[in-house]
């Protein structure tokens, strides 16, 4: 498709649905009535005219009532069949195609079938009342301007109930992923700062006022993103503007708390720092949160470098540590929310055991 065609394709797609139904409608009743008032062999000129502007007009409606606009385009097709002459204005026809179209595309299937079935009894009955017409008729008819429009209304219909689907689920799978980070983390600091105040108070209670405090801290870091990201799921596109989001920003203070717990955690950065992308800046963070957390939980309080690396084209972030690796059962959401979320960006993700022992995460993402 040429530039002009876009320009004019995205144009059309900007203007209110609508607006576009009230020109259309406006449209086929200009040319309706002109149609009828050339035509020399309607009986009654002043219904016909008035059942074809019911029938075009109507058309404002047919994404907010399709059934009512269905019904009153077969009531004006019958009255009008045997009260004056048929109608074969080309904007009744295309009003009647449009009318089973969003009957078929808007309605659940009883009413569909109910609006369709009374326009393709009105065409049968302006057929059979028309004097210059066979009954023979009747199926081309039916099958060019009833079921070729419901079959791709439904078609449409089947298409955008499968795609929001797919989009629920998609959305169900984010928000496990990113429930799963912020639990995962969260706990797992708690833990290991408990079992560090428990064997402190055994030996040196003061010393146990540390763990402690980071437990609360934890746990309030761990609830301030849970709400956030409740909240984004009870409004869809609004987030509270007090909740810092997740970001590279805040991976000092994501290390500082795993500090806390005892893992020996060293930063670097590489390059000239750059603004990214707030879904990159996220899955950075999202990335060096579950390899932290699987550092605390697998790698025996492990030295840790986590290294961010800026590049012309891209940013790494790389999280290695000397502890034991988990296994292969224990590489299981974290892992996969990882990949998921570096390919959604079109990077790379390299996880596993180093040659010298421990583990390491690596995940390139183009900016």
């Amino acid at each position: 498709m040429n530039a002009p065609a876009q320009r004019i394709r995205r144009a059309g797609s900007a203007i209110d649905p609508r607006y576009r139904d009230v020109a259309i409608a406006l449209g086929l009743a200009v040319v309706s009535a002109i149609e009828i008032s050339r035509s020399d062999d309607i009986d009654r000129p002043w219904l016909a005219t008035v059942a074809t502007l019911a029938c075009t007009l109507g058309l404002v409606a047919r994404r907010s009532h399709p059934l009512m606009l269905a019904a009153g385009i077969a009531a004006a097709l019958v009255v009008t069949a045997i009260f004056a002459s048929t109608i074969e204005s080309i904007g009744v026809l295309i009003a009647v195609v449009l009318a089973v179209y969003s009957v078929a595309i808007e309605c659940g299937m009883r009413n569909a079938l109910i609006g369709t079935g009374a326009v393709g009894a009105a065409i049968a009955v302006s057929i059979l009342r028309d004097p210059t017409d066979t009954a023979w008729n009747i199926p081309p008819s039916l099958l060019l301007f009833v079921l070729v429009p419901f079959a791709a209304g439904r078609a449409l219909r089947e298409r955008a109930g499968r795609a929001a689907r797919d989009a629920l689920a998609a959305e169900r799978a984010r928000i496990a992923r990113e429930l799963h980070d912020v639990v995962a983390h969260g706990l797992s600091m708690i833990a290991l700062q408990a079992d560090a105040a428990d064997a402190a108070l055994e030996r040196d209670p003061a010393r146990a006022v540390e763990p402690v405090r980071g437990i609360a801290v934890s746990a309030r870091s761990s609830l301030s993103e849970l709400r956030r990201l409740l909240a984004m799921v009870r409004a869809p596109g609004e987030d509270d503007p007090l909740a810092p989001r997740p970001g590279v920003a805040r991976l000092p203070e994501l290390i500082e708390q795993v500090r806390r717990v005892g893992l020996v955690v060293d930063l670097n950065v590489e390059g000239v720092p750059d603004e990214l992308a707030p879904g990159v800046d996220l899955t950075v963070f999202r990335i060096a949160q579950e390899a932290l957390t699987n550092a605390l939980r697998h790698s025996s309080m492990a030295r840790v470098a986590v290294t961010l690396r800026y590049r012309p084209a891209d940013v790494e972030i790389e999280v290695v540590d000397d502890g034991r690796p988990p296994s292969a059962s224990d590489e299981g959401l974290g892992l996969l929310g990882m990949r998921e979320r570096v390919t959604l960006y079109g990077g790379r993700l390299d996880a596993g055991p180093r040659m010298g022992g421990g583990y390491g995460v690596r995940a390139t993402l183009p900016l």
